[in-house]
């Protein structure tokens, strides 16, 4: 069984901030855990930066996702990051919406299938 990286398990800031870069080897981020901990309405912002490259609409996974107050979200459709590749994420207000990444490197992804 492949080993699964876990990656910023905390709360998102309030700008696009990079959460995790992919290391030495291509990565398969499995599943994506948002949690809106707040009493209201929260959005989540989220960026594939591929290697070299800045945050742009056309690096969008995710744009302004509504989280509803207290709840969280698994979101278990994979995406692959090469070497050197990011993750940035934001909230519309810092400190409210926790967020995971689960991934695991490609290869290891590839042959669990």
């Amino acid at each position: 069984m492949p080993i699964v990286y876990r990656y910023n398990n905390g709360q998102l800031p309030a700008a696009a901030n990079e959460v995790f870069r992919a290391p030495s080897v291509p990565m398969a981020v499995t599943s994506t855990w948002l949690c809106n901990t707040d009493s209201t309405l929260r959005t989540v912002t989220i960026y594939h930066i591929p290697s070299d490259e800045s945050v742009s609409d056309e690096h969008l996974l995710l744009d302004t996702l509504e989280l509803r107050p207290k709840t969280t979200i698994i979101i278990e459709t994979p995406f692959f990051l090469e070497q050197g590749d990011a993750v940035v994420a934001f909230a519309d207000v810092a400190g409210k919406v926790s967020a995971s990444f689960y991934a695991i490197p490609f290869a290891d992804w590839i042959r669990s299938r």
